[in-house]
């Protein structure tokens, strides 16, 4: 719907939780089970690690 604003405003956790269920959800297909709880520490991690560069790029943080 082009046009219509969302009026429903994210936070930073949003965007870091969001961001850890992709990153868990790729790793797993990737590995076709489920993950450890390190390998799942690990993938936080990495997604907040990406998150913060994503918004800081954009010059948003």
């Amino acid at each position: 719907m082009i046009g219509k604003a969302s009026a429903k405003k994210y936070t930073v956790a949003d965007l870091y939780t969001e961001a850890a269920k992709m990153v868990k959800g790729e790793m797993s297909a990737l590995k076709n089970k489920p993950l450890d709880p390190e390998e799942t520490e690990k993938a936080e991690a990495l997604a907040r690690f990406i998150s913060k560069t994503v918004l800081k790029e954009m010059k948003v943080v």
